[in-house]
């Protein structure tokens, strides 16, 4: 079964498998293009899992991959921020999202700043350093 049906049925724990494990395929036959986006597909199903950690094994392992273009780039490094916020890593989640908008004004693609701005100053800020649940 496709991972998406497999998260449509709730066996989110499988499909976030079978992601993990196509990255893997893909990056050693050479389509590390291909790999950052099954990469990116495994940190989101461990983060809707809750397992933050794995979700930030997985976004590291996409950023380790060549490019995929700069959308790519930033939502690898943006599940690293938010991972790592969510683990109350705050300082490591602010450094992570310090990167995303050297990304976003390296692409020179205006929604990608405002994506980056947001993540930095909206999404994060409120979660790292302002009190409450960093788990939520």
């Amino acid at each position: 079964m496709v991972p998406p049906r497999l998260f449509r049925l709730g066996h989110v724990a499988e499909g976030e498998a079978i992601f993990a494990e196509a990255a893997r395929l893909t990056s050693r036959d050479g389509r590390s293009d291909l790999a950052v986006v099954l990469w990116t597909n495994s940190a989101a199903a461990a983060a809707c899992r809750g397992e933050f950690r794995k979700a930030l094994e997985y976004a590291r392992l996409g950023e380790d991959c060549k490019s995929g273009g700069p959308y790519f780039d930033l939502i690898t490094v943006a599940g690293q921020a938010y991972a790592l916020s969510r683990l109350g890593e705050h300082a490591d989640a602010m450094a992570a999202a310090q990167r995303l908008t050297t990304i976003a004004m390296r692409s020179g693609v205006t929604e990608f700043e405002v994506m980056a701005d947001f993540d930095r100053c909206g999404g994060l800020r409120g979660r790292c350093g302002r009190g409450g649940d960093p788990a939520t």
